[in-house]
């Protein structure tokens, strides 16, 4: 399998919540995209705290020839978040039951000589308890990015890309670079400012990945064939929102969690790739600010809780 197909799922298929988060032009980053049409759909629902989070995206592409390709995104996500939450502080802060997020993006990628690539794209949208209700809730993404091949078949990548509802970096561009490799028992992408790597021994079919960007983790060891795997996981994520009417258009709602989960993932039909998983979330809370980093005078922790998805 190709590197780039094979980094290209296992991000996507694996880690579609980081997707999600970040600007990262993760669609074209490996070489030249797909013409195919991908959809992702991630959920979770709690029976105790009656929280659920739902998230859909689709690509697809408006135009592809052997040295061009233009594709389109549409992105959407909804949280439903128990009545009576408060963040404490000087002015008490009711936590919206309704969070949501919806955009829609354009990446162009242009093919160049000796298997180079370079190209870019933008994301227009809207974060917040009621989306589109003004400027202040407008999302803005952007990248660029410039791809050559290295030995091996792999690749190197220099990227800049901005988002103003960041979890990690908001507000200002930020350069990246990353090594593309492929081994016999080891591939991933190691460069500023994330780090992706997938291990799978010789001895039996284990699969043991890491994903890092920050304070965005996951962390898996999987065992069985890419068709039916187990896997045991790690997720500690961040999602942020532009609250409607908040006096400070700066600051952010910020929700922090962390999950164990143990599941299985499978082939459920040619091209439909399903994942089934149940586990804990804990550590858990709302907070608005400027960035990253909780003071517990000014949280609202949010009680551990059993979830499914």
């Amino acid at each position: 399998m190709k590197l780039k197909t094979s980094v290209f799922f296992i991000i996507c298929s694996l880690f579609v919540s980081e997707v999600f988060a970040q600007e990262l032009p993760f669609d074209s980053m490996n070489g030249f995209p797909s013409p195919k049409t991908r959809i992702d759909y991630s959920g979770w629902t709690e029976p105790v705290e009656t929280m659920n989070n739902n998230r859909a995206a689709i690509q697809f592409s408006l135009y592809h020839s052997e040295d061009q390709s233009l594709r389109m995104s549409l992105r959407g996500s909804h949280m439903s978040v128990p009545k009576g939450i408060s963040i404490p502080g000087s002015s008490s802060i009711e936590v919206p039951e309704s969070l949501s997020s919806a955009d829609v993006g354009f990446t162009y990628t242009q093919k160049l000589s000796d298997n180079r690539t370079i190209g870019g794209g933008f994301s227009l949208g809207s974060a917040s308890d009621e989306l589109f209700s003004s400027k202040d809730s407008t999302t803005i993404g952007a990248n660029f990015f410039y791809s050559f091949p290295s030995e091996q078949n792999d690749r190197w990548v220099w990227a800049l890309f901005y988002s103003n509802n960041n979890p990690v970096f908001r507000d200002y561009p930020i350069p990246a670079v990353a090594y593309f490799y492929q081994r016999p028992t080891v591939m991933g992408a190691v460069g500023l400012p994330f780090i992706f790597v997938r291990w799978t021994p010789d001895i039996g079919p284990w699969a043991f990945t890491l994903f890092n960007v920050v304070t965005i983790v996951k962390a898996e060891a999987a065992y069985g064939p890419q068709f039916m795997q187990y896997f045991l996981g790690f997720d500690w994520n961040q999602q942020t929102w532009l609250r409607r009417n908040v006096q400070d258009t700066d600051n952010k709602l910020y929700y922090d969690e962390k999950k164990i989960s143990l599941g299985t993932r499978f082939l459920l039909a040619k091209f439909v790739f399903t994942e089934i998983a149940v586990g804990q979330s804990f550590d858990r809370s709302f907070y608005e600010g400027q960035g990253l980093g909780r003071e517990e005078t000014v949280t609202a922790f949010v009680p551990t809780s059993w979830f499914a998805s």
